[in-house]
């Protein structure tokens, strides 16, 4: 969504690129099937896995399983490090939203402060 934008947005993709200071962030999720398909002018979202039918299927209706696509939800993560960059994000997204095409999922805004997590383990012999 935001690739071309001239904000200091950055897109991470993992964990270990999250910054560890208090930032915003937006959460643009990608969850549209196959069947969804004509809903959205045949864009289709998230990442999806067609799964051939068995033989069973197909010549004893009732058994074995049929064919069916599976839809794994996705999403991006952008980090926004000011509000004011917040702000004029959000305006992007709406004109995005106004669009006929390549609309943007649906979306959520948040203010992260990340957590440290230290894990112990202690072994006592008694």
């Amino acid at each position: 969504m935001f690739a071309y934008s001239k904000l200091d947005i950055k897109r991470v993709s993992g964990p270990s690129e999250i910054p560890a200071e208090p930032h915003w962030a937006i959460l643009i999720f990608e969850t549209r099937s196959e069947s969804m398909r004509k809903h959205w002018k045949g864009e289709l979202r998230g990442e999806s896995i067609y799964v051939e039918g068995d033989e069973r299927s197909c010549t004893c209706p009732g058994h074995g399983y049929p064919a069916h696509t599976e839809v794994y939800p996705t999403y991006e993560y952008w980090v926004i490090k000011s509000e004011d960059v917040l702000k004029k994000a959000l305006v992007e997204l709406e004109e995005a939203n106004k669009k006929t095409y390549s609309k943007p999922g649906p979306y959520v805004v948040l203010s992260v402060r990340k957590c440290a997590v230290k894990t112990e383990i202690r072994v006592e012999v008694g």
